[in-house]
């Protein structure tokens, strides 16, 4: 029996519209998912995509863009009540859910919140929704059956927030690194002081639906997702392979089962 794969390659890192551009690009319904993401019944965003290059490799850019009329959610179960009364299939619906809570926990774990009081800060604009929803609707259009990563590479610097400078991978983003102790790589040479490589929305969904290994697969097909800057020194894309995996792995161990018979009729044997 053959599983079908989705292995993640973080060329440039990862983000959750990285994310849905690779899936996208992969081949994955964009009407499909967007029909799925107006089932969640919220307004205040268009969503569209486009073919790009970053620094020469070609990819697929999704894009949200919010309105003037585009709420704020502070708090976690908002999310997860938004995607509870949707007509999405359970499993995409548990999923998506899985993704928001656990974004959550480290952005408490980091601003010292109660566990009962799950705020999402600056994660909390209808971006963050479309992309997590919008991933999971996506690996179910391409039937994925298991979802693997390679390391993610990690930024330097410095970066503005609500909150003033943060460090370089944000602190939620570390946070969620620790809380699945998923494996990191030094960045790329040369990168630029300040470069973001890893969202918090990009390490929740990999943290959540992936496991950290490399499959021995037949690949079948690559898409790109693109980030939003145009770096010189590397290309900010996300690749995602797709391709089938055996869930029987070949016996490398061979039993010989022998006897002695002696003393007996052959109509008997």
């Amino acid at each position: 029996m053959f599983l079908k794969t989705a292995y993640f390659h973080p060329i440039g890192g990862v983000s959750g519209d990285m994310i849905l551009g690779a899936i996208v690009d992969a081949g994955a319904s964009f009407h499909k998912i967007k029909e799925g993401l107006a089932s969640l019944g919220v307004g205040g965003y268009s969503i569209s995509y486009l073919q790009g290059k970053r620094n020469g490799m070609r990819g697929t850019s999704v894009v949200v863009d919010l309105d003037d009329s585009s709420p704020h959610y502070e708090h976690c179960e908002e999310f997860v009540s938004i995607i509870q009364r949707s007509r999405l299939p359970t499993k995409i619906i548990e999923t998506s859910c899985e993704v928001i809570r656990r974004l959550a926990k480290a952005e408490n774990s980091v601003h010292g919140c109660q566990k009962d009081d799950a705020v999402l800060h600056e994660l909390g604009d209808i971006d963050t929704l479309v992309d997590v929803v919008g991933t999971v609707i996506g690996l179910d259009i391409l039937n994925v059956d298991n979802v693997y990563s390679a390391a993610l590479p990690v930024g330097i610097g410095m970066i503005k927030s609500s909150h003033g400078l943060m460090p370089l991978p944000s602190p939620a983003a570390v946070e969620l690194l620790a809380m699945s102790n998923a494996p990191v790589v030094k960045p790329p040479a040369n990168i630029d002081y300040g470069d973001e490589m890893i969202t918090p929305t990009g390490v929740a969904l990999l943290t959540t639906l992936s496991q950290f290994t490399q499959p021995s697969m037949k690949l079948e097909r690559v898409g790109y997702g693109l980030g939003t800057r145009d770096s010189k020194y590397y290309p900010n894309v996300l690749a995602l392979w797709l391709g089938d995996e055996s869930d029987m792995m070949p016996s490398t161990t061979l039993t010989m089962i022998e006897t002695n018979v002696d003393d007996i009729s052959g109509e008997f044997l």
